[in-house]
């Protein structure tokens, strides 16, 4: 009798200890979910994209001519006008090498507050800087920039964020068009040194405004596209793009081209705008990739419009437009920092992997590439450019890297031992995060630690 009492209770707890490591196992293990309602995602995984891998055959590749071309007496800036197309600059005859300075050639000077530092500009002989609530007036010679005046643009406010660039935009006539990290767009007039009017912004505009006929129009931090009346400074109309949980450091300016205004946001929609109304002519979407989630964007790349043709660089994408229908022509799945560069019939930029890559505007196939210096900390590698002067091609990295490439070079054959387009290289030793202003004799560049950096450049 106590047999059978055993073996019933050890049979029960047998069967007690099946049951609850079923249900053990069939709580910790994959289970089978039931079928979407609707259409259902398709998850891809992405391979590590690099534009070096996409060259097309060398027999295809269409050779580049350089440009012979005059630099002109004044520039506003480099960026110098409202469709962010790059002007070709030159000094026949002489090397483009000797456009870097040597160390003991760079002048700089420290009367600036420290921070994110937007492009100078230049009108009638002087050179204007932002920074902070203050606009440095000054003028170069030999090389050496001179502080003439400070101008105090806070007035009353005295809160900024030391983080947002923001810009000048220049018209012929003097007046100028500030925006600041007090979240506020100043006119003034600069032969006068006086404010005629200023507007506060709900968010602080990140780049420089742009100017279109009788408006000038910004970009705001929150994805907003402003456009005020020069005169007065009227908002006339305004576009909100997708928002942002968090807000992303960097700014992009709009671009004004037949009447229609190109912003992209950072949320990477592009939209265009009718200049006059604002009214939404059509917006383009673009997906972030995976490769590309998880990178911190500094991003500054405006639109360049270049004929009907709109080009621009996003978070995850290189893309060719219509500038009337919005239609995507050609891209490619990778994400650059800054305003890329059209040269007759090509298209230079860097992209996320520090690779400089010229490509046919019109198609999109890439006919050459120049893997640049990288940096041991990846913050630093960011890169500015590239600027075409001299037919060389400048470009400057964010820890003040300054380096010269021969964009005509190949390496088609075993006998060219050469394997790099990269000709020279300097250090500046202050970190940059904006282009600078060229002129006839120097270059100057606005450091974001204060510094004013200064060479000569007339061989």
């Amino acid at each position: 009798m106590l047999k059978k009492i055993v073996i019933k209770k050890i049979g029960t707890r047998f069967f007690l200890g099946f049951f609850c490591g079923m249900l053990l196992w069939r709580c910790t293990s994959e289970v089978d979910l039931p079928p979407l309602k609707g259409k259902r995602e398709s998850v891809t995984v992405e391979d590590e994209f690099s534009m070096e891998h996409q060259k097309v055959d060398s027999k295809k590749r269409i050779p580049m001519s350089a440009y012979s071309v005059c630099v002109p007496g004044e520039w506003l800036q480099y960026y110098c006008n409202s469709q962010h197309k790059l002007p070709a600059l030159g000094f026949s005859g002489h090397s483009q090498c000797k456009i870097l300075p040597k160390v003991h050639q760079l002048y700089v000077e420290n009367f600036a507050c420290q921070g994110a530092a937007p492009s100078p500009v230049f009108w009638s002989g002087c050179v204007y800087i932002l920074k902070g609530l203050k606009l440095y007036q000054g003028h170069l010679k030999k090389g050496k920039f001179f502080l003439l005046h400070e101008i105090d643009l806070s007035e009353i406010r005295q809160d900024m964020d030391p983080d947002s660039m923001g810009g000048i935009a220049v018209l012929p006539s003097g007046i100028a068009f500030l925006t600041m990290g007090s979240s506020e767009l100043v006119s003034l007039c600069l032969k006068k040194r006086k404010i005629l009017w200023r507007k506060s912004l709900e968010f602080p505009a990140e780049g420089a405004p742009v100017l279109g006929k009788n408006i000038v129009v910004c970009v705001t931090r929150r994805n907003q596209t402003l456009a005020f009346d020069q005169k007065n400074g009227t908002l006339l109309w305004t576009h909100q793009g997708a928002v942002e949980d968090l807000s992303l450091w960097g700014g992009s300016s709009s671009a004004i081209s037949k009447g229609i205004v190109i912003s992209h946001y950072s949320s990477n929609q592009v939209v265009a705008l009718a200049e006059k109304t604002g009214d939404l002519l059509w917006t383009q979407n673009f997906a972030i990739s995976k490769m590309n989630r998880e990178k911190i964007p500094h991003q500054k790349a405006s639109p360049v419009c270049v004929d009907e043709l709109v080009y621009v660089v996003t978070h995850s994408n290189v893309a060719c437009l219509g500038i009337r229908s919005g239609e995507t022509l050609w891209q490619w799945p990778i994400g650059g920092y800054h305003t890329p560069l059209v040269l007759g019939d090509f298209l230079f930029f860097v992209d996320q992997n520090g690779v400089l890559s010229r490509v046919n505007r019109y198609t999109g196939e890439v006919y050459w590439t120049q893997i640049l210096p990288k940096h041991a900390q990846e913050q630093w590698n960011v890169w500015i450019g590239p600027w075409y002067i001299n037919h060389r091609l400048l470009l400057w990295r964010y820890d003040g890297l300054m380096i010269c490439v021969n964009p005509f070079f190949y390496s088609q054959d075993c006998e060219n031992l050469k394997k790099s387009a990269i000709e020279a290289w300097v250090s500046l030793g202050h970190p940059l995060s904006a282009s600078g202003v060229l002129l006839r004799d120097g270059i100057v560049l606005h450091s974001d630690d204060g510094g004013i950096l200064s060479w000569l450049v007339t061989p």
